[in-house]
């Protein structure tokens, strides 16, 4: 897990997510559509973009996906690596900001599936 970052997105929620804040988990109906729309991830690669908590990467790996999430913030990182997982491979947690850092740092060339939730204020 890498954790370090300073871009002007961190320096908006890095604060947000230290203090304690969460934001709105995804609900039954999301996770359907998830799974109905992207079916079994038979281990293709998946990047959550802007996963907070981590509660999104975690659902795709449920679903079978090889997953990566990434965030600005170092805490919001920092949490989700510290959630229980008990399903499958452990996601890649990594701490960038994805419109200034270099993306070839990340686990996997390319991704079968790109996820971005609630990440633009």
């Amino acid at each position: 897990m890498t954790t370090t970052v300073s871009t002007a997105a961190a320096t908006y929620w890095e604060p947000l997510w230290s203090q304690g804040r969460r934001y709105r988990q995804p609900d039954d109906t999301e996770n359907r559509l998830l799974e109905k729309h992207l079916g079994a991830g038979r281990d293709r690669p998946a990047l959550d973009i802007g996963c907070g908590d981590g509660t999104l990467t975690r659902r795709l790996a449920q679903l079978g996906f090889r997953t990566t999430g990434i965030d600005c913030s170092p805490s919001a990182i920092a949490l989700a690596a510290t959630q229980e997982f008990g399903h499958g491979r452990v996601p890649v947690w990594q701490c960038m900001d994805f419109t200034t850092d270099d993306l070839g740092t990340l686990p996997e060339p390319a991704f079968a599936v790109i996820t971005c939730r609630l990440v633009y204020r």
